[in-house]
């Protein structure tokens, strides 16, 4: 079982939701959405209506087909890089 946090990077309130699962010995991913395309990328589809691809940030792939529940706490709006 895996979490995915979509949330800020300074945010109390998810820093405890990440330390009450990682003392539940949940896998946690943490993600801020402000940080697609520079620092995150994305490659997924549907296949039997389940996703399946990877999130990927400079500090690991997610695959997305272990994730079994996705928090969306406090995202930020991504922006694409000039040019």
């Amino acid at each position: 079982m895996s979490v995915l946090i979509l949330a800020e990077d300074i945010d109390a309130t998810a820093d405890q939701v990440v330390n009450a699962l990682t003392e539940r010995e949940v896998v946690v991913h943490r993600v801020n959405t402000a940080w697609f395309p520079a620092q995150v990328s994305l490659s997924a589809g549907l296949r039997g209506g389940q996703w399946v691809g990877s999130l990927r940030t400079p500090a690991r792939v997610v695959d997305l087909e272990s994730i079994s529940a996705v928090w969306y706490r406090t995202p930020r709006a991504y922006q694409f890089p000039v040019g």
